[in-house]
């Protein structure tokens, strides 16, 4: 499943094709689908024939990139199937993203705990390349920091062809998803992989470290609850990264990095009792959309809480009634 994201941010809808199908059928054969859900799947492939392909399509907005709502107009497939379908596209097959001639491969089974491109991503990389151009920076050493599929190193190896990028990540399947994405995109830079948390294991001072970490507080639950690899919850390697980047910085060097408001107390209150050179905020409203938190009651209080969310009505305008506002820092040694 092959998704382009610079047609959709300017198309604003996104068909399937037969070749979607055919990658489908492939993966019916895979591990990753049980006999239930081959039979299931089966059933739901007959429904589908060539005319009917163009009539599956999503209107979508910047921020609907990942998980597009489809309508379907055909007798023959219901909602509910075509809402299985989705799921099936999604989860059972590999997501192929393209964003400014760069793809980028993402499977929720094969990697597992690594977290795809999505809105977060896209923002940070159109900030990125705002903020880059027209500069004669002089970069040679680069770390993606919580690199997760490595999309921001692979954007800035396309920018600064003869640097050499560190992906790091505390996750190995991480890793293993940035190995591929690189050698997809045959990138000239030299690449070093490193399984780490935070900066526990990395060596050397960089021009350049990038970081999108994830910016969920922690549900109010015990500890042990709370050391779990969840991609979206807690604050842990943005503030610990927050303490001790200035080590692993060169001089004149940048650190750029994204939260969200739902984080802003701690995240806040580390960048102003500091002496950070904070160059540059630019910031994004975006749907709060996981269903895991909207879902926990306690988990949302406490997001309600700290202010972070932004509470709007529904409307034929508006399908979503919470939002939040995603922040791009860019920090200068």
């Amino acid at each position: 499943m092959k998704i382009y994201f610079d047609e959709i941010i300017s198309k604003q809808q996104y068909f399937f094709d037969e070749s979607d199908i055919n990658v489908i059928n492939k993966n019916l054969n895979n591990e990753f689908f049980n006999e239930e859900e081959k039979k299931d799947f089966n059933e739901l492939l007959t429904k589908i024939d060539k005319k009917s392909l163009n009539n599956i399509q999503t209107n979508s907005p910047f921020y609907e990139e990942i998980n597009p709502r489809l309508t379907f107009n055909k007798e023959n497939m219901s909602k509910t199937d075509l809402g299985k379908l989705g799921v099936y596209l999604i989860n059972r097959s590999d997501i192929e993203v393209n964003f400014r001639d760069l793809n980028n491969v993402w499977h929720d089974k094969k990697y597992k705990n690594t977290w795809p491109v999505t809105i977060d991503t896209l923002f940070f990389i159109t900030e990125l390349y705002e903020f880059l151009k027209n500069k004669n920076l002089d970069i040679k050493n680069i770390l993606d920091l919580g690199c997760g599929s490595g999309f921001l190193g692979q954007h800035l190896s396309k920018i600064f062809t003869s640097s050499e990028i560190t992906f790091a990540d505390i996750n190995p399947n991480a890793l293993k998803l940035s190995k591929v994405n690189n050698e997809i995109n045959n990138f000239s830079s030299k690449f070093n992989y490193v399984e780490t948390d935070s900066f526990s294991k990395i060596q050397g001072k960089f021009d350049l470290i990038v970081m999108n970490p994830p910016y969920i507080p922690h549900k109010p639950i015990d500890h042990l609850e709370k050391n779990s690899h969840n991609c979206y919850n807690g604050l842990d390697l943005l503030l610990n990264s927050l303490e001790n980047f200035e080590d692993y910085l060169n001089k004149n060097g940048y650190l750029i990095f994204l939260y969200s408001d739902v984080g802003k107390n701690e995240v806040e209150q580390k960048l102003n009792g500091s002496s950070f050179n904070i160059i540059s905020k630019n910031s994004l409203e975006v749907p709060f959309r996981i269903e895991d938190i909207l879902k926990d009651k306690s988990w949302m209080k406490k997001l309600i809480e700290i202010n972070g969310l932004i509470h709007k009505k529904i409307s034929k305008d508006n399908k979503y009634e919470f939002w939040h506002k995603l922040n791009l820092i860019i920090i200068k040694k």
